[in-house]
């Protein structure tokens, strides 16, 4: 399933924001996703990267950004692999 459509899929959820959906994608399913929260947003404007003030403008400017940088196979956020106690 695309991106595009899962997050519609997400959003059509009750409770799920634009944010959530981009954060379960990211965190849950491992998709590359740039996601937008309130602090990414006062950084950016007073980085004067734009005046952002809704979500998915700013994220299409800085999803390619995340296409481009981030490589396609990702395990960051895979808690398997992390064991403190050891």
């Amino acid at each position: 399933m695309s991106t595009a459509t899962l997050r519609k899929e997400l959003i059509a959820l009750p409770g799920i924001s634009n944010e959530t959906a981009d954060t379960i994608m990211l965190h849950g399913l491992n998709r590359k996703i740039f996601i937008v929260d309130q602090y990414a947003m006062q950084l950016f404007n007073r980085l004067s990267f734009g005046p952002y003030r809704k979500y998915l403008v700013m994220q299409a400017d800085f999803q390619p950004l995340a296409d481009a940088t981030v490589p396609k196979k990702t395990d960051f956020f895979d808690i398997s692999r992390s064991k403190p106690w050891q």
